[in-house]
């Protein structure tokens, strides 16, 4: 059986590059400087020396950023933040030749392999600094590795076949567009993954994976957790001049309900090497919460969906108890990640992984981004330094779609997936495919960089076609091929000359890389999905070469250099500095009260139709779960931050029967527990009109980006 995974998997590490933060007009700080020297620094110890050109110890101007209760130090200095570097004039692009970088990674296992990170010139960052360890013999270890890797860049690390993917970021140092003109040139759609097969969520592996007791149960799938992402990966992510990574987690490393089937708290120790791995090479973590109780968008990527996925986040008898659900876990996460031991480490955190709005409702989802951006600012604090931004994904609907997203909120950011192959097929010849990103997001994402701030794509990939094993899920068939069901133009082709990359001619390559450029620039700050793809177990080579960024690298279709990207697009529509009220001024996060009027929380009406004082809740009576931490070397961390938030969760009301949390989103409405209303309506959805039958069905796609000429 071929065990290659999707590129679209759960879990997953994406690397990131591009850091438009970096120029903000002011700065972000972790906790005071006072606060911070005072935790690192122990009472009577000198501080750092600055370092030399051969010596890895942090410079005394970052002597702040490590973490004394782990034993964690300030970043090296070759870091992506160590170089200062003068603002440039072209706010809020990166005056520096260096890049940044974001991925995802839930998967760490432990590596006794290190590779240093690249010495190329980094730019200044608003960000906190994250840091190695101190130890001195793992500097030793880094040094001599960083005499034989010293500024040659990723190509030159040879990786292990593994089995997960992880997604990347670039920043550019200038502002990058191009006009609003129309274009006659290919059809420059974009989309998000599908589902095709029925067994291709954690859902159903975790199901058959339980099942399988003689090869060790539910527990192989931690094995898979300890060795397909190391610590070998985040050097190299470091050295190829990406500095973000976005990791995406499931609910359950917190919790699970009995009848859920996952591996419930394993992946959380993960993340936590996730985090000090970041911190030693210089990486941030952009934290996404990747799965929702119910799911947020019946992909199989959210924890159970498929062909058939239903939603059951804010939508149908379920919807509210599952949004109930959801918030606890983000006020949890977020507890955590505010703490000062991990806040400089983790300065972005995705709340929710593109929830369908189309079905949920638009005003429903506006009113639990409110609820969840109070409840997060109430831990956090409000303004600059306190709490990580909030991203948000732009639900299908276009960047532009949220520009006036809650007037007043505290450093919330955009994120669109913009992928190209999940809807028309494109048979024109690579060559002449290569402009399509900077006609179709240039303008759009520097319009959104300025209209509402930041702004970043948190996934995307090069993949110019459907190719490449299970991209539409397990067994699911490809539109290329003709073969995923009644989707594609009839045409059946050949997908074999775009998996077989070790036959990729030199004018391919080229022609990827050239392509690979143009996404960065016109992104600006992305998430390239993913890092990694495991080889598969039947032909030993991966088999979605267009989806791996190490695979790339080492073959020579992703540049070793990505600030290669800056300006390619033509620059002719640049985003607009960064205002103070974006990057949290004094004052922000004070939503106006008739802004709240209009989303209070719960929404008005759960769709389809139903009202949320006669649906199915949960009761706030439950105990507080705490993540886990490791063990610190000095003082006391308990995993949360704010101890005056001590609200019990939300919990099942005992004695009451509730309807399938996965499966009632069509189900008749059984109403609330202990209450006997009735809804004025027929618990039917009478908007299903066939673009809404297509949403529900998991057929959904980004809007149809402009077009506008090529450079």
């Amino acid at each position: 059986m071929d065990h290659t995974p999707t590129p679209r998997p759960l879990s997953t590490l994406s690397a990131s590059g591009g850091d438009r933060f970096s120029q903000a007009p002011t700065v972000v700080l972790d906790v005071p400087s006072d606060v911070a020297a005072r935790a690192a620094t122990p009472a009577g110890a000198a501080p750092p020396s600055a370092p030399s050109s051969d010596d890895l110890r942090p410079p005394t101007a970052f002597a702040n950023r490590g973490s004394t209760a782990f034993g964690e130090g300030s970043p090296s200095n070759l870091s992506v933040a160590d170089s200062s570097q003068p603002l440039a004039n072209t706010l809020p692009y990166r005056n520096s030749v260096a890049p940044t970088a974001v991925g995802s990674a839930q998967n760490l296992g432990d590596s006794d392999k290190e590779v240093a990170a690249s010495d190329a010139p980094r730019g200044t960052s608003p960000f906190p600094d994250l840091g190695p360890q101190a130890d001195d013999n793992q500097k030793n270890k880094r040094k001599r590795l960083f005499l034989i890797l010293g500024g040659v860049a990723a190509l030159a690390v040879v990786a292990a076949a593994v089995a997960v993917p992880v997604a990347l970021t670039q920043s550019k140092k200038h502002s990058s567009g191009s006009s609003s003109s129309s274009s006659s040139s290919g059809p420059d759609d974009t989309g998000s993954g599908q589902n095709g097969g029925s067994n291709s969520d954690e859902w159903t592996l975790s199901l058959a994976m339980a099942a399988d007791t003689a090869n060790g149960g539910l527990d192989q799938l931690e094995k898979h957790y300890d060795t397909f992402i190391t610590e070998e990966d985040f050097a190299q992510i470091a050295a190829a001049g990406l500095n973000w990574i976005r990791l995406p987690i499931p609910y359950w490393a917190i919790e699970k309900y009995p009848d859920e089937p996952f591996l419930e708290k394993a992946s959380w120790k993960y993340v936590l090497k996730a985090f000090k791995w970041a911190r030693k090479y210089g990486l941030r973590v952009n934290l996404d919460l990747h799965t929702i109780p119910g799911s947020q968008n019946g992909y199989n990527h959210s924890g159970k969906g498929g062909a058939n996925g239903q939603i059951n986040f804010l939508y149908g008898p379920m919807g509210l108890a599952n949004a109930q659900r959801a918030i606890d876990y983000i006020r949890i996460i977020t507890e955590f990640i505010s703490q000062p031991e991990w806040a400089p480490v983790v300065p972005m955190f995705g709340i929710i992984n593109e929830a369908v709005a189309g079905t949920i409702g638009v005003d429903q989802m506006t009113s639990f981004y409110l609820e969840v951006h109070d409840m997060m600012r109430e831990i956090t604090g409000r303004g600059q330094g306190k709490g990580p931004f909030i991203s948000i994904h732009d639900s299908f609907r276009g960047l532009a779609a949220w520009k006036d997203l809650l007037p007043g909120h505290d450093r919330i950011a955009l994120d669109v997936h913009p992928y190209l192959i999940f809807v028309n097929v494109d048979r024109t010849p690579l060559a002449s495919q290569i402009n399509k990103p900077c006609r179709s997001w240039a303008t759009d994402m520097n319009n959104s960089w300025t209209d509402f701030g930041v702004s970043i794509a948190g996934e995307f990939s090069l993949a110019v076609n459907d190719c490449g094993q299970w991209i539409n899920g397990i067994g699911a068939g490809t539109r290329w091929e003709g073969t995923f069901g009644s989707q594609g133009d009839g045409v059946k082709g050949d997908c074999t000359p775009w998996n077989e990359w070790q036959s990729w001619t030199q004018d391919t390559k080229d022609n990827f890389k050239a392509f690979a450029l143009r996404n960065f620039d016109a992104l600006g700050h992305w998430f390239f999905w993913t890092w990694k793809i495991g080889a598969s177990s039947v032909t030993g080579k991966v088999e979605t070469p267009m989806w791996s960024y190490q695979l790339g690298l080492q073959e020579g279709w992703i540049p070793d250099d990505p600030s290669q990207a800056t300006g390619i697009c033509g620059n002719t529509s640049p985003a607009q500095p960064l205002s103070p009220e974006m990057v949290g001024a004094a004052g922000t996060g004070q939503i106006s009260d008739t802004i709240k009027a209009q989303f209070p929380w719960p929404p008005t009406t759960i769709n389809p139709g139903l009202r949320p004082n006669n649906v199915r809740a949960y009761t706030a009576t439950g105990a507080i779960p705490t993540l886990p931490v490791p063990t610190p070397v000095v003082g006391n961390v308990d995993g949360w931050y704010d101890a005056a938030d001590n609200r019990p969760m939300y919990t099942p009301i005992a004695g009451c029967t509730y309807p399938d949390a996965w499966g009632s989103a069509d189900a008749a409405n059984p109403g609330p527990c202990g209450g006997a209303t009735t809804d004025n309506t027929d618990n039917t959805d009478n908007t299903d009109d066939e673009t809404t039958r297509r949403v529900r069905r998991v057929r959904n796609v980004i809007p149809k980006p402009r077009r506008t000429p090529a450079p």
